[in-house]
């Protein structure tokens, strides 16, 4: 093999690995792990729709899935998700009857839709949510018209419990004792914490 043959096929795979590097994980189906999990809550965070979540939005994708490595994630016949989001609270995302707020003029159909991310969140069907950052708009989404306020940081438990009361979790053997148990594993790990790239304009203060 010529030294020229050499050269071009480390600069092919030199270019692969670069267009690898620029395909967007959060866009992509069956993704998984805490890489992608920052991905996707930079993104929905980036794109100025939603209030600050108190860390939630990152903690559920661990409970739930273990950022979707667990071997359960995707699953044959189930749709939901590193978030694990089951059909009928995608379709409460749905409900502009019961929740007006999200047809509104200005609600957050709309800003959806103006924001960064251009979805149609209407449209999505419970399939959608295989790709990760689906997933985690549907959560953020739910939570985000739940009457239920997100408790603050430093309020695992509470956190557990709005997983919880909010309906958001349904499974009678997921309890608040086991979501505080992942999250206080999930903090031991380090992999808790927001990159710092993260900005939001309507980031509210650190309650922890």
């Amino acid at each position: 093999m010529t030294q020229k043959s050499v050269l071009l096929i480390v600069l092919f795979y030199i270019n692969a690995l670069r267009v690898q590097s620029q395909v967007d994980l959060t866009k992509e189906r069956e993704q998984t792990g805490s890489a992608v999990v920052f991905a996707t809550i930079s993104r929905i965070t980036e794109s100025n729709v939603f209030p600050d979540d108190n860390r939630l939005l990152r903690r559920v994708a661990f409970v739930e899935s273990r950022d979707g490595l667990d071997p359960s994630t995707y699953r044959e016949g189930y749709c939901g998700g590193i978030w694990q989001v089951d059909e009928a609270v995608l379709l409460q995302t749905q409900n502009v009857t019961a929740n007006p707020q999200l047809s509104a003029e200005g609600g957050l159909y709309e800003r959806l839709l103006g924001s960064s991310l251009r979805i149609d969140w209407a449209a999505v069907r419970w399939d959608d949510l295989k790709i990760p950052l689906f997933s985690g708009l549907a959560a953020r989404i739910f939570f985000d018209i739940s009457p239920l306020a997100i408790p603050p940081i430093g309020k695992v438990r509470e956190q557990g419990k709005f997983w919880k009361s909010s309906g958001f979790n349904t499974n009678d053997n997921d309890t608040v004792e086991r979501f505080v148990r992942e999250v206080t594993l999930l903090e031991l790990e380090g992999k808790s914490k927001y990159p710092l790239l993260v900005s939001n304009k309507h980031k509210q203060q650190d309650n922890s």
